[in-house]
């Protein structure tokens, strides 16, 4: 099973990529937790997400032919706070 870290970040900052370690000789990433959608291979991945919200991945290796058990990993673009108007007195 691959170790994945989730990431955080605030909205308009470079997003990181999601990164994964292992024995495997590769890495699937899948936006389901079914497995059924691959979205990226490989480690790093780049999302491609620029918006605010949760975005949870699914990733497995494979060593040998064979595909480990999915590890899920989450990135969390925050929102900027809302300072509101700056009043002048």
């Amino acid at each position: 099973m691959p170790i994945a870290s989730n990431v955080n970040t605030c909205f308009g900052s470079p997003i990181p990529d999601l990164t994964a370690v292992g024995v495997g000789t590769s890495f699937t990433w899948y936006s389901d937790a079914a497995l059924t959608n691959v979205v990226g291979v490989n480690s790093p991945f780049a999302t491609g997400q620029t918006a605010v919200g949760v975005y949870t991945y699914y990733v497995t290796e494979t060593q040998n032919g064979c595909q480990s058990p999915s590890t899920t990993v989450t990135l969390e673009i925050y929102a900027l706070p809302n300072t509101g108007p700056i009043n002048h007195w």
